[in-house]
């Protein structure tokens, strides 16, 4: 499609977004207009979901099918012309992280949005730690952060998982739970390596309690 077709035919979309994102046949057809069509020409798109405001978008993070908008837009759009959808994803990231759907656009977020994202997802996770386990798909975000966040933000969320000793006794009863207990160790031995100026494989007596804070939890558990 050239771009005049391309506006076109996302103008004949007015009026029809918040249907057509909702409805399992729909929603492909917005999806691929996302990936396919240039970001001005989805303005509009964007404009009639944001029109609502931020409460509503969360509510599409949540849905079965809006979820996949949301992934869309963040994967493809620049982040000035997402400004709703970020305020909305960002004012209910607790809700929306624990959701079997909106944690795949949390996930998308913690990927392709800014470093101030990520660490107001990892401020929100820190702040309700005891979700890691007790809900799967708050477990799944936390390993998307630990995996994909920076340095520092990767460190502070490692502490605050380190530093519940409820939450590490019980996460070796998901595999999930085993796959967060793995980067958090990791990143707490890498950044006491770091402090120490170990890299030799000498962690000391403080990496070896590290070693023991996690012994039965990462690895032969």
């Amino acid at each position: 499609m050239t771009t005049e077709e391309q506006g076109s035919f996302v103008a004949e979309l007015k009026g029809h977004v918040a249907e057509g994102l909702r409805c399992p046949h729909a929603n492909y057809l917005l999806q691929k207009c996302i990936t396919a069509f240039e970001p001005d020409n989805l303005q509009p798109l964007v404009d009639e979901l944001a029109a609502k405001g931020p409460g509503a978008v969360s509510q599409v993070a949540r849905h079965k099918y809006g979820c996949r908008i949301i992934q869309r837009l963040l994967e493809t759009m620049p982040h000035e012309r997402l400004p709703v959808v970020f305020e909305g994803l960002l004012a209910n990231a607790a809700a929306t992280c624990a959701n079997p759907y909106g944690n795949y656009a949390m996930q998308h977020l913690v990927v392709y949005g800014s470093r101030a994202h990520r660490r107001r997802v990892a401020d929100v996770i820190a702040e309700n730690i005891h979700e890691v386990h007790a809900n799967r798909f708050v477990c799944a975000v936390v390993i998307r952060l630990l995996t994909s966040a920076e340095d520092e933000e990767r460190a502070a969320l490692a502490l605050a998982i380190a530093e519940s000793p409820d939450l590490l006794s019980k996460l070796p009863k998901t595999s999930c739970g085993r796959i967060v207990a793995s980067h958090t160790r990791d990143i707490r031995l890498m950044q006491h390596e770091t402090a120490t100026g170990k890299n030799d494989g000498q962690v000391g007596r403080t990496g070896g309690d590290l070693e023991e804070q996690f012994d039965g939890i990462v690895g032969g558990a």
